[in-house]
């Protein structure tokens, strides 16, 4: 797995090949992005959507406060995990 500054290195890799190679990069970028972003994971997206079909299955809303528990339980584990990729990004980067 890729975090942001392994995306970074590739980006500077592919810069150096033709435009097609870097148009199919950004494309192939959108679309992990947006598989990523549907992921039933809060605080993303599909977390939001996940949320609401639960809500409907229950025929309740969740309370503020336990929702509010959720996405930033979620924010927390997203923004550990970038960290510690990022973390194994740095360790591969040349001269590391």
């Amino acid at each position: 797995a890729r975090g942001p500054i392994g995306i970074a290195q590739v980006t500077g890799e592919v810069l150096q090949h033709s435009l097609a190679d870097q148009l199919f990069f950004v494309g192939l970028l959108s679309v992990n992005l947006a598989v990523l972003n549907v992921l039933p994971f809060p605080p993303l997206d599909g977390g939001r959507v996940a949320v609401v079909l639960l809500e409907a299955v229950r025929r309740r809303r969740l309370p503020a406060e336990r929702e509010a528990l959720i996405y930033l339980t979620g924010f927390l584990v997203l923004i550990t995990l970038v960290i510690l990729i990022s973390i194994q990004d740095i360790a591969r980067l040349p001269g590391s």
